[in-house]
């Protein structure tokens, strides 16, 4: 389990992913209704699995050791479930990779979604947004 204010190393470039789905599908969209946009954004694939490198490491021992990840929230468990799996294909290909070396690789690869909620998404764009505006707000610098 995540620790109490452990901070995510791609919280920045998930969020500009986010953002840039979130206009996206806001520009081809005939009617925008924001409970249907927040659903279909959190579905789109993703670039790569937000997580850290060396947290998935630790998980992926985890389940190889025979923890079922009850402990943590259903779409979670489902991403680190995903990177085991391909974690595991990937060691099949190549028996002399480390764990280590599979995970970094599975990472860094396409995420079939952002696996977060639509709420989530609804908060991290309302506070992109909110941002850009107090940004735009502020007066220019000397």
């Amino acid at each position: 389990m995540r620790h109490l204010n452990s901070h995510n190393y791609y919280t920045r470039e998930r969020d500009t992913a986010l953002e840039k789905a979130y206009r996206h599908l806001i520009g081809e969209a005939k009617e925008v209704f924001l409970p249907d946009i927040f659903d279909r954004l959190v579905s789109l694939p993703a670039e790569r699995f937000y997580v850290s490198e060396e947290r998935a490491t630790i998980v992926v021992n985890m389940i190889s050791k025979g923890d079922d990840l009850s402990s943590m929230l259903p779409l979670r468990r489902s991403m680190y479930m995903e990177i085991y799996q391909r974690v595991c294909r990937l060691r099949a290909l190549h028996p002399d990779m480390s764990v280590s070396q599979a995970v970094s690789e599975v990472v860094s690869s396409p995420a079939p979604s952002f696996y977060i909620t639509p709420k989530s998404a609804n908060v991290i764009i309302s506070r992109i947004r909110c941002r850009k505006r107090h940004i735009a707000a502020m007066p220019p610098s000397r």
